[in-house]
This record gives structure tokens, sequence and C-alpha cells, in this order.
């Protein structure tokens, strides 16, 4: 980092409220990265704004103090034409000045739709790609707790369960993927800008943030200050204690569900099993959905399928209790049976399909296959080579 960049970001780590504590970050981030590698690297994804830039550059000043690795990556959905490149832009340009290899990538088309559901999604596989080249130990974002009362109240009109209520968590460990870190789950947006003005760093401000189209932005800029007008009182420290409260519960029920069901957790995933007498449904609830993960790591089942076959297995009601195109969950006599699907070889053979960049491909029924291409710089072909 340049030492004008390190001057910066010291007074900015100086006008955080308890600096002095744990970097001023998350306790719990701060106890991960203690408990870590001597040596981690971390993928920090950078979208421009003001939170995502005081992430970027305090994580940056903390990890060269730490002798830990960093790089920022930024995904371009290309939503806002023109404004969408000079995101991207500033964030490579952040990256310089900070001295850490920057990873950009854009959506292969405009897209005619934009939702958050969607946009998330390939932000995420972008930063999954990015990780893996990277050999991140963790992906750092830039939520703070205004992140955390919008998502609570989104999620509860979602029908979500502790783990829902229970996110974003400050660190979410992944089986097979890096950890997700928040440093700043514990501050409010306001504060983080009010370092940054008084620190004379710049960010970009995203135009589309103030449309109430999105949800998101609706509870933002209307509900939440409506509500706490109303109430007088703060809802996004009230959400904060409300997700840090499901988030102990969800550890509770998980650490329960593994010592009474624990064949569901295995890996690779078991194709039978017995439904425990006298199982509470919350256990048997989340034991099944790991289980499910595990058979196909996927959006799969909708909830509302889940709870009929939760029902059902409850009840010790024999018969099929959910499928997809590859399988099969059957209980009979409260055995639990994976079955895979017989696949037709006369349906399922096609022609040869000519692919290009960016655009699905139907292949069977519930599949397709889709192309990307990259560039690889030496540093990547490397890690390839050697199966990283």
């Amino acid at each position: 980092m340049k030492a004008f960049e390190q001057r910066l970001w010291k007074r900015f780590g100086q006008a955080l409220p308890q600096s002095g504590n744990n970097f001023g970050i998350h306790p719990a981030v701060a106890e991960a990265i203690h408990q870590g590698k001597a040596t981690q690297h971390w993928l920090i994804a950078c979208s421009g704004g003001a939170d995502s830039v005081a992430c970027a550059g305090w994580m940056t000043l903390i990890a060269n103090q730490l002798g830990h690795k960093v790089a920022l990556a930024h995904y371009n959905h290309r939503w806002r034409g023109k404004q969408a490149g000079e995101d991207c832009d500033f964030v490579k340009a952040l990256a310089l000045r900070l001295e850490i290899p920057c990873y950009a990538g854009t959506a292969a088309n405009i897209p005619t739709q934009t939702t958050e559901t969607s946009a998330r999604t390939e932000r995420m596989a972008f930063l999954g790609e990015q990780a893996r080249v990277f050999s991140a130990d963790a992906i750092l974002f830039g939520h703070q707790l205004d992140d955390v009362a919008e998502s609570l109240l989104l999620r509860i009109g979602r029908g979500a369960g502790t783990e829902g209520m229970a996110a974003p968590r400050p660190v979410h460990s992944f089986a097979a993927n890096p950890c997700h870190w928040r440093p700043f789950l514990h501050l409010c947006s306001d504060t983080l800008r009010n370092c940054l003005r008084a620190t004379g760093i710049d960010w970009r401000e995203d135009s589309s943030n103030h449309s109430a189209i999105h949800p998101r932005n609706a509870m933002r800029m209307h509900i939440l200050p409506q509500l706490e007008k109303l109430e007088q009182r703060s809802y996004r420290h009230g959400a904060a204690r409300t997700r840090m409260l499901m988030e102990d519960d969800a550890n509770a029920l998980d650490t329960l569900a593994r010592e009474r069901l624990p064949e569901l957790y295995q890996t690779p995933a078991v194709l039978r099993w017995r439904v425990p007498s006298g199982i509470q449904p919350a256990l048997l609830r989340r034991g099944f959905s790991a289980w499910l993960m595990r058979l196909q790591p996927n959006k799969w089942p909708p909830a509302a399928q889940l709870d009929n076959a939760i029902t059902s297995l409850l009840s010790a009601t024999s018969g099929k209790l959910l499928q997809n195109s590859r399988f099969s969950i059957l209980l009979h006599n409260e055995q639990v049976s994976c079955e895979p699907i017989a696949m037709d070889q006369k349906k399922t053979t096609r022609e040869p399909a000519e692919l290009h960049p960016g655009i699905p491909t139907e292949w069977t029924q519930g599949w397709v296959v889709q192309l990307w291409t990259f560039n690889l710089n030496s540093a990547q072909r490397s890690a390839i080579l050697q199966g990283k």
C-alpha cells in the first residue's frame, strides 16, 4: 500500500468506534483471523460503494500489518451502462492505490430483467471462481448493520427459519467453499460514511440504490425510517440483536441435529436411513435439509415441498416425498431412501449443439450447459495446472 494511502486508512481506522479493540472490526471476524493460518488470502468483494470501499481499504491495511494477502473482486452486472463501467474503473484504480490485485468480471449479456436475486446469484458465482483462482481462505463483504435490519424484515415475508433469520452472519463457514466474513456488520452505514468523509476518501454512489422498485431499497428508504419514527426506537440495533439470538439458536439446533441424525451429515450422502422415533420437527427439518443438500447441492426443494415432506416424515405416511429429474425420495416403513430415476436413453441423447459464451443451452430436462471464456494470466494458468 502506498504511503499516502496508509496515512489515509490509518486516519479512517482512528475514526472508527473502538478502533483499538480488534481493529474496530466485528469480534467474530477478529477471532476468525486470529485462529486462521499464519498467512491467509482474503478476497474482498468491492462494488465501489461506501461500505465495500471501507472494507477494502481498512482490511488491506490490517492484512499488511498481519502479513496476509489481499485482492479485490468486482462484478459488472451491466445494469447501468456507462455508470457501471465507471464503477469498475474506480475499483481497479483503488486496487492500484492499495497495491493489490483486482479481479474484474462482466456479465456476458445486458440483462432484460434486473432482480436482486438473479444479480446475487451471478455475483456469488463470479466470487466463487475468483476465490479459487486466488486460493482465498475467506471472501470479505462490506455488509453493515443496516443490511441486517433490511434482510431480517425481507426474510420474514419469505417464511425463513432460524438459519435464514441468522443471516447475514459475521462469519459464515461452508463445507467446500471459503468462509464469508463481514467485518463491519456491527456498524451502521452512516458511521462508515462519516469515517470516510472525515478522512477524505471517495466512493461511488449507485444511482439504482435510490429506486424504490427493488424491495431492499424500499425497505431502506421508506419502511424502516417510518417504523423507527413511529416506535421511537432503532430497528437496526433491535434487528442486530434478533439476528444474534437466531444465530445462537441455529447453532444449537445444528449441534443437536448432528447428534441425533449423524448419518444425514455424512459425505458422500447415505442413500437410506431410518427416521428416529420421537424426533423433534426442528431437528428433523434441519437434518433432512442437510441430507438433501449433500445429495444435490442446489436450490432444491422449494419451501412448500420441504414442509409437506417433513409432515409426511413425522406422520410416517409412506409414499413419495420429493422428486426431481435425477432421483426420488421415498418413505416406506419409517425408512427413507433415495432412488435414482431410470433415464430413457432415447429421450436424453441429443445431437451435438453449438455453444456460445454466456448463452445457456438446454441439454436434458432440468439441466443446461453454459460456456464461459476466460483470459488466463500466468499465475492463474499455473494454479490450474497444479490442481488448485
